[in-house]
């Protein structure tokens, strides 16, 4: 496992490299680029939108579990997932440019797991050692996650690349406090201190 340092910006929603703007407002989603468009999505909490407006979000219907879903604006349509081993809800956080999609799910033992979803490939994420809850909040194209492993409120901000878990450390040098909440292409992040 390897240290790095992690520099936070507040940010509570997706930024768009065009410059727009994703998220949430009385539990439906928008999106602005200068002009606010509002999605009949509801009810729903937002996940992360691409640069071609594809948004990723949790939805959860009367009467039913939390589920995910990636709507599509190019042609009107919504794609809803659950991740193979959740039970009782499916979180979407993030969506990569080239449509990956991450997570975190519940199985029926009451593990938290993170996930990728690329394509109708499910891989799940854990961390090493004794955390009880893993929380994936962004994923890139190549399949990197940021993440934070919690176990009663204690835990440790994370960068998986290739298989290696990288300790993800805020700008006062803690691994427990912040949240790694976004990252690129580059495997450049930004968070919440």
């Amino acid at each position: 496992m390897k240290r790095t340092a992690f520099y936070a910006a507040a940010a509570s929603a997706a930024l768009l490299a065009q410059a727009a703007l994703a998220g949430q407002s009385s539990g439906q989603i928008f999106t602005d680029n200068g002009t606010y468009t509002y999605y009949n999505l509801l009810p729903a909490q937002m996940g992360g939108v691409d640069s071609a407006g594809n948004l990723s979000y949790t939805y959860s219907p009367p009467v039913s579990n939390f589920h995910g879903a990636a709507y599509h604006p190019s042609d009107n349509t919504v794609t809803s997932f659950d991740a193979p081993n959740a039970s009782r809800y499916t979180f979407v956080t993030s969506i990569s440019e080239n449509g990956k999609i991450a997570g975190y799910d519940d199985d029926s033992s009451f593990n938290q797991l993170g996930f990728v979803k690329n394509g109708n490939i499910f891989t799940d994420v854990s961390y090493p050692g004794p955390h009880g809850q893993v929380y994936l909040f962004s994923v890139n194209d190549s399949c990197d996650v940021a993440g934070l492993s919690s176990c009663f409120r204690g835990g440790v901000n994370f960068l998986l690349k290739n298989g290696v878990y990288t300790s993800i450390f805020d700008p006062l040098g803690s691994a427990s406090s912040g949240l790694a909440y976004g990252l690129n292409n580059l495997d450049t992040g930004r968070g919440l201190v």
